[in-house]
């Protein structure tokens, strides 16, 4: 079990309390929710860096429309 600072244990626990989850159980979706935002976050960085080294094209909407309209046709 993580031990909170004294400082969030309350508040926590009535989260935890008006989400009606237990708090382990709140703890643990906020942790999963934490790793998915922190791996986007990594992905998005790496990809910014692919860009900025052009290695990755980046389409304006109109151009992104524009190749649609021609895999339609």
């Amino acid at each position: 079990m993580i031990t909170l600072p004294e400082h969030l244990e309350q508040p926590f626990k009535r989260l935890a309390e008006q989400q009606h989850q237990s708090a382990d159980k709140l703890l643990a979706q906020l942790v999963e929710e934490y790793l998915e935002d922190y791996h986007d976050i990594q992905l998005a960085e790496q990809t910014l860096k692919e860009i900025e080294r052009g290695e990755v094209k980046v389409l304006s909407l109109a151009e992104a429309w524009a190749m649609l309209n021609d895999l339609d046709n």
